[in-house]
């Protein structure tokens, strides 16, 4: 027993080193400007392959170039796929090129403290897909060429504008893609939300371009920041996981979304800054992060997010349009507008979890069934599911949301400034926002929503929204009715039902306007407390419609004078 006691001591430092590998161990050097992605790719093998590994990235740059990629992005920038690239990359069998790829990684650890990742091309650059117990901590991410170009407006007349781009964006001699354009203010640092989806260019040499389109004189040597691409892969893709850590990461430039999440249980984001580069203002092209049909809790502490080209965060599960009923019990169904698939997966139910009957005209439930079996169909874009209980007789107007697939969310100490769109849009059950500074978004900072137009629901429950500063949002495109902090709101045919929101708490918060009709809209809720916030500078700073049971109580101005809310 003695020996094999003495013989257990002196292997354990041995298994304990060898849990550990580091990426130098595959060949790669940092910072000396040669192509890591071959030692990047057998690092992941490994840790794919050996649960409970702890992978090490010194710090220092380390650069991925691949061919397919990097004509990519010249493609997508030259213009080949024309001013809408989303409709080719944005596709379940787009062969984007995958840099990390942790797919099946169990217990696994990368500490990448100081370390920096700068792609050559258009990549996914992290995947964690059906992993579990997955902790990511300090890694940056970034491009060489950033998947966006910045330039001011030197001429501005009643139909053209031209803008010189600054030479460390290279541009094509004769065309380029421009999804969209998005201009900023140099004078208060800001993005304005002034806008030009799908500008047509004219390449006068020099790298400047003639855009035809109506500017405003008062926009003339304000910097022009063209987009050449919305969605495709993500910069950080998480599918099908669960015990999912993302600490102190950064990304810094994005051609799509930052992190994206699908049927992801339970995720912690400490310290995720979804930011620009030194020296530029722009960081991911569409939304920092994005998560559809999760569970567990989904927390965001002390996060920072900045520049992006759509909103912070988006939570949210699908409404789900029935294609066809099969019995009284069977019907296959299927999410009607596919491009809003965020992760490309398919959103099917899973045995025993529970959906809500919809009203497609309202966004009201009426019933609820659990799901007994479900399978996708031979299309893989919809699916057929078995309930325990007969469906309506008539499914004409009948949608389905999977309740049991919201997640609980917590956003606290989260500072979020100018960028286009929602800071936080919210569409699941049990919500907590605390503690965060939101500043010049275009839109507005809070949006509590259903959005049928886009079959993104639930309509939520249980929020509270506390102790947050919010800032000149809003600006010249306010987002609903022109609202700047907070919107409880229902978009679909008949936005007239009270009660779809339920159970919201607005308490303590300061909300600082830039002059819209609005701080706050309360539309089809119920059970609404609105107490003891600052409001400056509205018009109104509550607007109430189709809603029941809102009650507000000691809300001042800034200088604690006594506000009628109504």
């Amino acid at each position: 027993m003695k020996r094999f006691m003495l013989l257990a001591v002196f292997l354990f430092p041995f298994f304990a080193v060898a849990a550990e590998v580091s990426l130098l161990d595959y060949g790669a050097v940092p910072n000396d400007g040669q192509n890591d992605l071959a030692a990047l790719h057998s690092a992941a093998q490994h840790c794919r392959e050996h649960p409970d590994t702890t992978l090490v990235i010194p710090p220092g740059v380390y650069e991925a170039e691949e061919e397919t990629a990097v004509k990519l992005m010249n493609d997508v920038i030259g213009g080949v796929y024309g001013n809408d690239p989303q409709r080719v990359l944005y596709q379940p069998d787009f062969p984007h090129v995958r840099i990390l790829d942790f797919t099946g990684a169990k217990n696994l650890t990368v500490r990448a403290d100081g370390a920096t990742l700068l792609q050559h091309g258009w990549y996914q650059p992290i995947t964690l897909d059906s992993c579990s117990a997955v902790t990511l901590r300090g890694l940056t991410i970034e491009h060489k060429r950033p998947p966006f170009s910045t330039g001011r407006i030197i001429k501005v007349d009643s139909r053209h504008y031209d803008v010189q781009f600054e030479e460390r964006f290279p541009m094509p001699e004769d065309k380029m893609c421009v999804f969209l354009m998005r201009m900023w203010d140099p004078a208060r640092r800001v993005f304005t939300g002034s806008e030009h989806w799908g500008p047509r260019g004219k390449a006068l040499g020099g790298n400047r371009f003639r855009f035809s389109g109506k500017r405003e004189p008062g926009e003339l040597g304000h910097y022009a920041v063209a987009q050449h691409s919305a969605h495709g892969a993500a910069c950080i893709m998480i599918r099908n996981s669960g015990g999912i850590v993302l600490e102190d990461v950064s990304i810094h430039s994005h051609p799509g979304m930052g992190v994206v999440g699908h049927r992801v249980q339970d995720l912690t984001m400490h310290r995720l800054r979804v930011v620009p580069r030194a020296g530029e203002i722009v960081s991911t092209n569409t939304d920092a992060t994005h998560f559809t049909s999760c569970t567990g809790t989904l927390l965001y502490d002390a996060c920072q997010f900045e520049g992006q080209g759509d909103d912070s965060s988006n939570v949210h599960g699908y409404y789900q349009t029935v294609k066809e009923k099969l019995s009284d019990t069977r019907c296959r169904a299927y999410v009607k507008k596919q491009s809003t698939l965020h992760a490309l997966s398919n959103d099917c139910p899973l045995p025993g979890e529970t959906m809500e009957l919809v009203s497609a005209a309202t966004l009201k439930p009426f019933a609820a069934r659990k799901v007994v079996s479900a399978a996708l169909d031979e299309d893989g874009r919809s699916w057929t599911i078995e309930f325990d209980a007969a469906l309506p007789e008539n499914t004409a107007d009948c949608q389905l949301m999977n309740i049991s697939a919201l997640p609980k969310l917590i956003i606290r100490d989260c500072q979020v400034r100018t960028h286009r769109a929602r800071a936080f849009l919210v569409k699941t059950r049990d919500v907590l926002i605390e503690g965060c500074t939101i500043e010049n978004s275009t839109l507005t900072a809070i949006h509590v929503g259903a959005e049928g137009g886009w079959d993104e629901g639930a309509a939520s429950q249980n929020v509270t929204i506390r102790r947050n500063r919010i800032i000149d949002c809003g600006g010249l495109n306010g987002g609903p009715g022109s609202v700047s902090s907070i919107a409880i709101n229902v978009s679909c045919d008949k936005p007239t039902e009270p009660g779809l929101h339920q159970h919201i708490r607005i308490e303590g918060n300061q909300f600082i306007g830039a002059n819209t009709e609005a701080a706050i809209q309360v539309q089809g809720a119920d059970d609404v407390t609105i107490q003891r916030n600052q409001f400056d500078a509205f018009k109104k700073p509550v607007r109430v419609e189709y809603s029941t049971n809102v009650r507000m109580e000691g809300n001042t101005g800034l200088k604690g004078e006594a506000v009628s809310c109504l």
